[in-house]
C-alpha cells in the first residue's frame, strides 16, 4: 500500500512537472510573438496599431501560473517597446513610455494579487487538512475511549485472579513460572491501556512561563542513560537571551522525551542495517519571529518520501510492536500550545522541529 502510494506520488511530481514546463513554453512562445510583433509593425511596416494590448496576455499569464515573475515578462516587453521606438519613425515616444509603464504596473498589480489569492487557497487547503485531522482523532477517540473501558473491566479481573493465584501457588513450581510471565504480559496490557487513554483524554495545557533550556537538559537527564547505552553523541546548542516559552512543563517535556526516544530508535534501526557507525543527536534551540524553534535532528535513515505526509496521522506506524500515537501524540500537545510540529528528512537523517509561541 505504500510503495503503490509512493508511485502515485513520484506520478504526480512528473506531471507537475510537465504542467510547468508546458506553461512556461505557452509564454515564452507569447513573448516571442510579441517581441516579433513589435518589431514587425514599428520597423518593417512603419505603424502602430493597438496590436500592443495583446502584451498583457503573457503578463497576467505569468503571475497567474507564477505569481511574483509577471515583472520579469513586462520589463521584458517594456524594453522591447522602447528599443522599437528608437529605430521606428512612426512611434510616438510618449505613447511607448506609457505602454511601457503600464506594463510593469499591471505586472506588479498582477503579481500580488495572483500571490494573495494562491496563499488564501493554500491556507484554505491547510485548514480544512487540520479540520479533517481533527474530526479524525476525535472519531479515533471516541472510538477507542469505549473500546479501552471495556476491555480494562476484564483485563483487572485477570490481573486479581492472577495475582491470587500466585500467593497461593509455590515459587519452586513450574506453575509460579508461567503465573509470572501471564502476570507480567498483563502489566503490559494495563500499561498500553493506560497509555491510549492518555492519550484520548483530552487535557488542558497549564500554561506558564518556562526556561526551554532547563526543559531540555531535564528530558537529556531523563533519557541521558539509554542515549548513552547506544552510544549516541549528544550536542546541545542553545541561542543567547532566549526568551521564555508559554507552557505545560510536563507535556512538553514528554513532547521533548518522545521525539528523542523515536531519534534514537531511528538511529539503532539504521546500524542494525549498516553496522556501527558515528550516531549523532543534535538539539538547537533559537528564536524566531515570537516563536521559540526547538530543532531535534538525528543521523538515522531518515523518513520514506512516501510516508512524510503520514508520519502525525493516529495509529499510522511502520514499527512492528508500536501503536503509532507517539507524534500524533505530540502534535496535538504542540498545537494546543499554539504551536506547530513538523518533520523534514535529507540523506543525513531526520529533523524534527517544535515552535512554540513565546511568553510576552
Amino acid at each position: 500500500m505504500t510503495l503503490t502510494g509512493g508511485k502515485y506520488k513520484v506520478s504526480f511530481r512528473r506531471l507537475n512537472m510537465l504542467e510547468n514546463k508546458l506553461k512556461v513554453t505557452v509564454i515564452g512562445i507569447l513573448l516571442a510573438l510579441c517581441i516579433f510583433s513589435t518589431f514587425y509593425f514599428y520597423l518593417a511596416l512603419h505603424t502602430e496599431v493597438v496590436f500592443t494590448h495583446f502584451f498583457y496576455i503573457p503578463i497576467i499569464l505569468t503571475a497567474v501560473w507564477f505569481p511574483r515573475k509577471a515583472i520579469f515578462a513586462a520589463m521584458l516587453l517594456a524594453a522591447v517597446i522602447l528599443f522599437a521606438c528608437l529605430f521606428a519613425p512612426c512611434a510616438c515616444p510618449t505613447c511607448s513610455l506609457i505602454r511601457a509603464v503600464m506594463f510593469i504596473v499591471i505586472a506588479i498589480f498582477s503579481d500580488e494579487l495572483c500571490y494573495k489569492i494562491r496563499k488564501a487557497y493554500k491556507e484554505e487547503l491547510k485548514s480544512r487538512e487540520q479540520m479533517l485531522y481533527s474530526e479524525k482523532l476525535s472519531a479515533v477517540g471516541r472510538l477507542v475511549t469505549a473500546v479501552m473501558h471495556e476491555l480494562n473491566r476484564p483485563v483487572t479481573v485477570i490481573d486479581d485472579a492472577v495475582k491470587t493465584m500466585l500467593s497461593k501457588t509455590d515459587k519452586e513450581s513450574s506453575q509460579y513460572a508461567s503465573l509470572r510471565a501471564v502476570e507480567e504480559n498483563i502489566s503490559k496490557i494495563k500499561e498500553l491501556i493506560n497509555h491510549i487513554q492518555i492519550f484520548t483524554r483530552k487535557t488542558e495545557p497549564k500554561l506558564t512561563p518556562l526556561n526551554v533550556e532547563a526543559v531540555i537538559n531535564n528530558a537529556l537527564a531523563l533519557i541521558g542513560e539509554e542515549l548513552k547505552g547506544s552510544n549516541i553523541t549528544v550536542s546541545t546548542r542553545f541561542e543567547p537571551d532566549l526568551p521564555y516559552i508559554r507552557g505545560d512543563s510536563q507535556q512538553v517535556e514528554k513532547v521533548i522525551l518522545s521525539i528523542i526516544d523515536n531519534a534514537r530508535e531511528a538511529m539503532e534501526e539504521k546500524e542494525r542495517k549498516i553496522g556501527e557507525y558515528k550516531k549523532e543527536l543534535a538539539i538547537n534551540v533559537y528564536p524566531e519571529n515570537n516563536f521559540v524553534d526547538i530543532s531535534i535532528s538525528d543521523t538515522g535513515g531518515g523518513i520514506p518520501r512516501e510516508i512524510e505526509d503520514k508520519i502525525f496521522e493516529p495509529l499510522f506506524t511502520t514499527k512492528k510492536e508500536a501503536l503509532g500515537l507517539g507524534l500524533s501524540m505530540c502534535k496535538r500537545i504542540v498545537e494546543e500550545h499554539k504551536g506547530s510540529l513538523e518533520a523534514k528528512s535529507s540523506d543525513r537523517g531526520a529533523t524534527f522541529i517544535i515552535k512554540l509561541p513565546a511568553s510576552s
